[in-house]
């Protein structure tokens, strides 16, 4: 069985917000528009338990986990200078100051990413070659994507030309 699993829900989530909010519409034309959602908190929580029931077990591994990175160098929604950098007890977190639009989301916490066989990030654009640099030439342990670093797994990266310009 293969299980696909999305680590950054912003993209996602508001695509399917607004396929969902043309779909009610469409289906109660005169009787007034709805929302749906949960807190943070709440979609954290419900994340981790859909997480644990796809894998059948609390202590889930992923075997390959695709990410990106900001040119803050954040991945998932975990950015510099953060709390939720040092998060070790919670697998999907819920974040409410989020300095990126929108400020309330969820992200996979490090020990969760960690415990992946494989981690790949593929980043693309110039505007993302000075964190490349502090990440793969510095080693700079301040930037939260170079903190990626699965325990028993494999780290990977994909760079276009413009992302490895300073190298």
């Amino acid at each position: 069985m293969t299980t696909i699993v999305v680590n950054d829900e912003q993209e996602l989530v508001t695509k399917l917000a607004s396929k969902i909010e043309k779909i009610a519409n469409d289906a109660i034309e005169n009787r007034g528009k709805f929302y749906v959602g949960f807190s943070a908190e709440e979609a954290a929580k419900d994340y981790t338990e859909k997480l644990t029931k796809a894998f059948g077990s609390e202590d889930f591994v992923f075997d390959l986990l695709l990410l990106g990175m900001g040119p803050d160098g954040h991945t998932c929604s975990l950015f510099p200078g953060h709390p939720l950098l040092d998060e070790t007890k919670l697998k999907v977190a819920p974040i409410t100051d989020s300095p990126k639009f929108p400020p309330e989301r969820i992200t996979l916490t490090f020990p969760t990413i960690n415990k992946a066989r494989n981690c790949l990030f593929a980043i693309c654009g110039s505007s993302k070659a000075d964190m490349i640099k502090r990440i793969l030439k510095d080693n700079d342990d301040s930037v939260p994507a170079r903190r990626v670093k699965p325990h028993s797994g494999s780290l990977y990266w994909v760079l276009d030309q413009h992302s490895a310009k300073n190298l």
